[in-house]
């Protein structure tokens, strides 16, 4: 066409060569002058895509790459790779794996350095455009090797024991690994009153009398209590409290010990009379 310098040809296969003939007219006294040209051209073969990045073992020395093949068949694939370095200027390392592979491993890397790599496909002679990738090797992650406390926060290493606290209770906790612990009430005794240490003692009310009653703690089996009080019948007194009762006939005043191991003393005297006896009741 007259005045363009630039033309498209569509549909043309990848990896195939094409003669193009160009032809220059010109017209000259009546007469047109014909220019022509031929031209060999070859066109690209596709690359790969959807190139990924994975890591290959704990110290980060080695990567791999994957990817997806492209939709016509080539012999192979090459990946071309080197260090990028402001100061020294690295020479290529290249690795070429046959056109069937999607991945390869490569070795050596250094944790912490940038590297450029370079993806390309072949067919004989032929090769597709470069893909360019830069990325940089992160160095190792050490594992933890501790614990931490959920409440606190607090760090404790493998083997290690302590003392946590979850709401009212107290906690015996052990860590077996990184990230890993258990805990147990251990040998405290948890109750409404506090949490008490082996053969501590307290004073409580007994839910079933509402009487006070003195209880220790065992450790691990739990703890048991005594009442701190004594029984008349169907009644219920607390250690230091007065009642009177009758006895046998007599008329007792009564005072509940403060030592359990002591008998109730009463001082008693008969119905009919004023003469006090004293009995010791068990």
């Amino acid at each position: 066409m007259v005045g363009d310098n630039s033309a498209t040809i569509n549909s043309l296969q990848s990896g195939k060569t094409y003669t193009i003939k160009l032809t220059a007219v010109r017209d000259s006294g009546g007469e047109s002058i014909r220019n022509t040209l031929l031209l060999n051209v070859t066109t690209l073969i596709p690359t790969m895509s959807n190139i990924r990045l994975h890591h290959l073992n704990n110290d980060m020395s080695m990567v791999t790459f994957s990817w997806e093949a492209p939709p016509m068949h080539v012999s192979s694939f090459v990946i071309k790779y080197r260090e990028i370095d402001s100061i020294t200027q690295h020479d290529y390392i290249t690795i070429e794996v046959p056109g069937t592979n999607t991945t390869v491993n490569i070795p050596d890397m250094n944790p912490g350095k940038s590297y450029e790599f370079q993806f390309y496909s072949k067919l004989g002679n032929l090769r597709s455009d470069v893909v360019k990738v830069t990325a940089e090797i992160p160095f190792r992650q050490t594992p933890e090797r501790h614990c931490q406390d959920p409440d606190t926060h607090e760090i404790f290493a493998i083997g290690q024991h302590w003392i946590s606290k979850a709401g009212e209770f107290l906690l015996n906790c052990t860590c077996h690994g990184p990230s890993t612990f258990d805990c147990n009430t251990g040998e405290w005794c948890h109750t409404d009153n506090g949490v008490f240490n082996v053969s501590d003692t307290w004073r409580q009310v007994n839910d079933e009398n509402n009487k006070k009653e003195e209880c220790v703690c065992n450790g691990r089996t739990g703890y048991t209590c005594f009442p701190r009080n004594c029984q008349d019948g169907d009644n219920w007194f607390d250690e230091g409290e007065p009642w009177i009762s009758a006895i046998d006939g007599y008329i007792c005043n009564c005072i509940c010990p403060s030592d359990l191991h002591a008998p109730c003393r009463t001082t008693c005297r008969p119905q009919t009379t004023n003469q006090n006896v004293n009995l010791e009741e068990e």
